[in-house]
């Protein structure tokens, strides 16, 4: 049906898929609205709309007469190609297919409801039964909790109520999808384009490149509008095979054993802004006899016997 004929009223439906009982509808839809009631004429009108392929499977259907011989009436070409392309389909298989039928992840709402009412046609319910098959199959079959539990909370359940409620939370959910996403992309537009000067600060940090190369770091720490708070923050490049446990750093030398800032320091080792122990020297000062090494944290002149 993917083209048609130009009329006074509509165009000619051109038949070229499976869906032939669609297209005997639609073309009955045509007859009526033409007022064309010759079965001959009608007859004329269904063999011109049929595709190439079409035409010829129609041909082979009914040899070793022709399509267009009098023989064969409006009726008996319909009920041959229906025959054909839309056999009827097994009671019984037809109600397994709709009780397991179930709403894909990404399918609309009003798309499923489509698929349920088609998929009940072939099942051949009685009138008194359709609606309550049709609200238990929707409900079974959407398979989304928050859905589900609003439809439950209703009062008087049907099939149609269920179908406005699901529709009304899927909307809801996308709406707040939508929301959530306009606030992230602001969320970010704003960490990027409200600070420029912070942004500007950042983007002068050197970078240590050498092994061995202390460099002090400007960054910024922003507390209050308006005011700008500087750290030191050391950033130190280790080179390259970074060096084991016991390594000197800072271009100073040291083995293992050196004390860092954050341990607390044994018997005889210094802590900053804590005195030795008895007859250990105090910042600045030598020991008299041994080995002593500087800070391994920082260099500085926190020494330790060894």
């Amino acid at each position: 049906m993917a083209e048609g004929r130009g009329t006074a009223h509509g165009r000619v439906p051109v038949f070229g898929g499976d869906e032939f009982e669609l297209f005997s509808e639609q073309l009955g839809c045509y007859f009526r609205a033409n007022d064309v009631e010759d079965e001959e004429k009608r007859k004329a009108i269904l063999l011109a709309s049929l595709s190439t392929e079409h035409y010829r499977l129609l041909s082979d259907l009914v040899a070793p007469n022709r399509p267009s011989d009098d023989v064969l009436s409006f009726q008996d070409i319909v009920a041959k190609m229906k025959t054909h392309l839309a056999p009827e389909k097994s009671l019984h298989l037809a109600r397994f297919q709709f009780d397991h039928l179930a709403k894909g992840g990404e399918e609309r709402v009003a798309d499923f409801v489509a698929r349920v009412k088609h998929s009940a046609v072939p099942c051949k319910f009685t009138a008194e039964e359709r609606p309550t098959r049709l609200r238990d199959r929707f409900i079974s079959g959407l398979r989304d909790a928050k859905m589900v539990a609003a439809i439950l909370r209703l009062t008087d359940i049907t099939f149609d109520s269920a179908v406005v409620t699901a529709s009304s939370v899927e909307q809801t959910l996308t709406d707040v999808r939508a929301i959530a996403g306009q606030d992230a992309m602001s969320s970010s537009s704003w960490s990027m384009a409200a600070n420029p000067e912070v942004n500007a600060v950042i983007a002068q940090v050197p970078r240590v490149t050498q092994p061995g190369v202390r460099a002090v770091a400007q960054v910024p720490r922003v507390t209050q509008p308006g005011v700008r708070a500087v750290a030191q923050v050391p950033q130190v490049a280790r080179a390259p095979g970074g060096a084991g446990r016991g390594a000197p750093q800072h271009g100073r030398t040291g083995s293992e054993g050196a004390p860092q800032h954050s341990r607390t320091g044994s018997e005889g080792a210094p802590q900053h802004g804590r005195a030795w122990s008895e007859g250990a020297p105090q910042h600045g000062r030598t020991w008299s006899e041994g080995t002593f090494r500087g800070c391994w944290g920082c260099g500085g002149p926190h020494l330790r016997q060894m």
